[in-house]
Formats: C-alpha cells, structure tokens, sequence
C-alpha cells in the first residue's frame, strides 16, 4: 500500500535526490515535496481521464438557500469533491455549472453524482502512484539544486506515464462506460473546482 513518504521517495529516486523519513523532517527535499505533494496529486487525479479507483457515489439534496440568480437549485459538493463524472439524468441540454462547492442547476433533487474524489494513498493504483511521483519529481526539480536540470526528463516520463494509464484505466471502465438510460460527461464542460 502507498504511503505520501513512499511516493514522495520514489519521486525523489527519479530526481537522484535524497530520500526522506517522513514529511515532517527538517530538510530540504522534505520542505519541497510538502509544497508540492497535494497540489500534485490533485492534478494527476484531475487531469485527462477519470481514475476508476477515484470514482466516488453520492446523493445530494438541495441546500436550503437557492443562488442569488441564474439557476433554481443549488447542492453542496462532498468534502471529498474534484471533478464530476456524471450527473444521473440530465440531458445533455441541461445546463449546471460548479461554483465554489457548489453545483448549480435548475433540477429539484436529490442529484445522484458519481465524481473523481481526492481519495486517500490507500485507494491509489501503483500506475497511478507511478504518474504521481512523476509530476511530483517535475514540480520539485526547479525547487531542489542537485535537480534543476531534470524537469524536462520528469515532465516526458510523466506523459509517457499517463498515456499508459490511460489505456489501462480504459480498460477497468469500460463496463460502467455503458449504462441504458444516463447521459454521462465527461463533464469538464462548465467546471471551475474552487473552495
């Protein structure tokens, strides 16, 4: 099972930099793989396709105070929110949009919502922990001395990283990619994910 200190290390190895006991050690490479570690790995589960792993259900009701203008409903996003997959029954007409932690729409609820959640090391595949350490490598390269000069190596195998766990996560979706009766988005159509 992945650990931050695990894939932080593993991103460190790609760097030749020097490994770290836990995040929370007064050192360098411990102080910029803390800057960069979440913004990373909300990126990599972000970014160009849905990861089955991070694929999360939820039924949201309606907040009780409706936006100031423009849509009818607004819901409250799950804590664990990023990016949404699907909204069952909306038509692909149907306009919502994410504003803050809301989504806004005109429909009454509940909205059954499966959506890219910012899920915990444990729920990670070792692809995915593999496309994390790379972008995480990337980020930290201009930030460490000893790495400076392999940011363009770290953001090539991060491309190649991704271009094969997109297949592989094809692969594991392509059952729930075909439901009767839901229109599905890949819905990064009206987003903007902000607090």
């Amino acid at each position: 099972m992945a650990s931050k200190t695990n894939i932080v290390n593993q991103a460190l190895r790609l760097l030749g930099a020097n490994e770290v006991n836990d995040l929370d050690d007064d050192t360098e490479e411990a102080k910029v793989a803390s800057t960069f570690y979440d913004t990373s790995k909300e990126t990599v589960l972000s970014e160009k396709f849905n990861w089955v792993f991070a694929l999360n259900r939820a039924a949201i009701a309606a907040d009780a105070t409706p936006p100031d203008w423009g849509y009818a409903n607004r819901y409250l996003l799950p804590a664990d929110f990023l990016i949404v997959d699907y909204i069952d029954e909306v038509g692909v007409d149907e306009e919502w949009e994410i504003e803050g932690q809301y989504l806004l729409i005109d429909r009454d609820g509940p909205l059954n919502l499966r959506y890219i959640a910012n899920v915990d090391e444990s729920r990670m595949t070792s692809l995915y922990v593999s496309c994390l350490a790379a972008q995480l490598a990337g980020c930290m390269a201009g930030a460490l001395p000893e790495s400076r000069g392999k940011m363009q190596d770290m953001v090539a195998l991060y491309d190649r990283l991704m271009r094969n766990a997109g297949v592989a996560n094809a692969r594991q979706a392509r059952a729930s990619q075909v439901r009767s009766g839901q229109v599905l988005f890949t819905a990064r159509r009206s987003q903007a994910v902000g607090p």
